[in-house]
């Protein structure tokens, strides 16, 4: 009778063990499928939040084309009435509103850049070289205004290949790292004498805010996949901006600046399978 209780016993033991081990591998396995839907979820959060991203980074680039025709307008209106002063004044928040979006701009259409911001003979270097020039602004009056029509056509134009390029983080950090190289030969222009209006290292900060911006849209990807090299670029965006403050730049600091930071982009990029 003691041995049969104990076998009972012991069954019994047997089976509450087995259900309970049941019952813990099906409470892991519940865990385990949480999890999955959980990473899953936020990688769809993720995505969400950087198409979202990327869509206001496209709207503040169009804003920008905008704010180039409307300050073309004012530009225009001051070279019909004759008032240079005021044309010089109007020509650099015309121009800067190119800078911001230049990184972009020049990834998607090279063509429109060369002919708005490229050459010395249209767009704003071409208006430039006038304004700031030798002789008098008022005999080249008619080719100044032949020049802020031909700006405000292009600028029309980029505005059309703005509304239909499909931004992602391919293209902008092409645009980004395309244009960092660029930078520090703004500021060795003004410098040299290069620059005539004395404004390239106003529009390498204009350009860097651009830079800024679509590094911005893209973050919470970078976060996700390495937090590490997000600190990484963040700390050399600001070393950048505490350089780019001062009054007269360092032009060799400002290259060795940029030049880290594109370093530290490419490695952003690798992180997130972008190959540049």
């Amino acid at each position: 009778m003691f041995k049969k209780g104990m076998m009972a016993v012991l069954l019994a033991s047997s089976v509450f063990s087995l259900a309970a081990c049941n019952s813990q591998e099906a409470a892991n396995q519940t865990k385990e499928e949480q999890k999955v839907e959980e990473t899953a979820e936020q990688t769809s959060n993720e995505s969400v939040n950087i198409e979202q991203n990327i869509q206001k980074a496209k709207e503040w680039t169009l804003a920008r084309v905008d704010g180039i025709i409307s300050n073309a307008e004012k530009l225009e209106e001051a070279i019909n009435a004759g008032d240079f002063e005021k044309a010089k004044e109007q020509w650099l928040p015309t121009q800067l509103e190119y800078e911001k979006g230049e990184a972009l701009f020049a990834t998607l259409s090279p063509e429109l850049d060369e002919t708005m911001d490229v050459s010395t003979e249209t767009g704003f270097h071409g208006l430039e070289q006038i304004l700031w020039g030798k002789e008098d602004p008022a005999i080249h009056k008619e080719k100044l205004l032949e020049l802020t029509a031909l700006l405000k056509e292009d600028a029309a134009k980029l505005k059309e290949v703005v509304e239909q390029a499909e931004l992602n983080e391919q293209l902008l950090f092409e645009a980004m790292t395309g244009i960092l190289p660029e930078l520090s030969g703004f500021v060795e222009a003004v410098y040299t004498g290069e620059s005539i209006s004395g404004t390239r290292i106003e529009d390498a900060r204009n350009v860097f805010e651009g830079v800024q911006l679509f590094y911005d849209a893209i973050s919470p990807k970078i976060v996700a996949a390495s937090p590490e090299i997000d600190e990484k670029v963040r700390a050399q965006i600001d070393k950048v901006l505490d350089v780019m403050g001062e009054e007269k730049p360092d032009v060799q600091t400002v290259d060795e600046e940029f030049g880290a930071l594109f370093n530290a982009m490419v490695e952003a990029a690798t992180t997130i399978g972008v190959e540049l």
